[in-house]
């Protein structure tokens, strides 16, 4: 279970997890895009295995987009994982 508040990457873009819900018999999170993402989408529904916690090095990488082509999200503030933590390749 992802905690309420967690920034997590759903169906490839940045988010905030809101909260678990269920639609139907699908299990998933309520998620937001405005708080972490440029595109300011409402909060919507998206299926448990379309998200995932957002860690650097992992999934997410510190470098800002333009400079890197590793082939993962690129976040422009690392401090936002991790609780605080900054990460360096």
């Amino acid at each position: 279970m992802i905690p309420p508040g967690t920034l997590v990457i759903a169906s490839g873009r940045f988010s905030t997890a809101v909260r678990p819900e269920q639609n139907g018999n699908a299990d998933g999170y309520v998620v937001s895009t405005a708080p972490g993402a440029h595109d300011g989408y409402a909060p919507h529904w998206v299926p448990d295995w379309c998200v995932k916690p957002a860690e650097l090095g992992v999934n997410v990488c510190a470098t800002p987009r333009g400079k890197c082509f590793c082939g993962l999200l690129h976040i422009w503030q690392p401090e936002q994982l991790d609780g605080g933590a900054t990460w360096s390749s």
